[in-house]
């Protein structure tokens, strides 16, 4: 894991940045997230449930910050994997696409959406600025 703050970026400049993101990957890093993100992965609590050969992964976010973006989630079963499962994010469930891995495992995305969404402000009919 690398991090940083504004503070490097600011001193050192572009180059700076450009240099560290070239060696994270170097090192293996795949993708880079905010502590949003981190804060909202790691505020899941994940159950797998396998019923009449159907997978279901079942999320409850209820403590956890809103996610700004798809959550990925590595899934393994003892089972052949399907190429959809259902997702229940706090009672909400959707059918997702899931990718198949090399290693068997499989990648699903936990929608963002269905989460954010309980936590959206609405708008404002009035056509007025929402607070």
């Amino acid at each position: 894991m690398g991090y940083f703050h504004d503070y490097e970026p600011a001193l050192e400049g572009t180059g700076w940045m450009t240099s560290q993101l070239d060696r994270w990957q170097e090192a293996g890093a795949r993708r880079i997230i905010d502590f949003r993100e981190l804060a909202a992965a790691v505020g899941c609590r994940l159950t797998l449930h396998e019923a009449n050969g159907h997978l279901r992964l079942a999320v409850d976010r209820r403590d956890a910050p809103a996610a700004v973006r798809p959550i990925p989630v590595r899934v393994r079963t003892e089972r052949d994997l399907p190429r959809r499962m259902t997702v229940d994010v706090d009672g909400e469930a959707r059918d997702v696409d899931i990718e198949i891995k090399a290693d068997g495992t499989a990648r699903a995305l936990v929608p963002g959406d269905a989460i954010a969404s309980r936590f959206a402000r609405p708008r404002p009919t009035n056509g007025g600025p929402s607070l």
